[in-house]
């Protein structure tokens, strides 16, 4: 029985342990980030105390002349928030051609609605 309880605690503690790295991933390559919350990332509230479209205009007011980017996490998943427009210009016109085929996956066997 024990043998279990201990194989518990080394599984709960392993987990908190990725976590906490998995959310200094932006602190760690020298990013601004917003405070995250386990399991909402820099997400926390959202759906229940305002949109995704405030939180995310919360995060850009916040660090507008202060970086060019902003590392905020969706979940446990790390992600970019471009502030600069030069740099958002630099992205989608510029550096089309590596980011032009990253479109929505389809199924035209399943959803033929979605292809094209």
């Amino acid at each position: 029985m024990s043998v279990v309880l201990y194989l518990i605690f080394a599984i709960l503690t392993l987990s908190v342990l990725w976590v906490k790295r998995r959310f200094n991933f932006w602190k760690e390559r020298g990013f601004f980030s917003p405070p995250s919350h386990f399991p909402f990332g820099s997400l926390k509230g959202v759906g229940t105390e305002f949109t995704s479209a405030e939180a995310m205009n919360s995060i850009y007011k916040e660090f507008k002349g202060k970086t060019p980017v902003v590392g905020i996490y969706f979940f446990l998943q790390p992600s970019v928030l471009v502030i600069d427009p030069e740099l958002f210009k630099n992205i989608l016109v510029r550096d089309f051609t590596s980011f032009h085929d990253r479109g929505f996956y389809t199924n035209k066997e399943d959803d033929p609605t979605s292809a094209k």
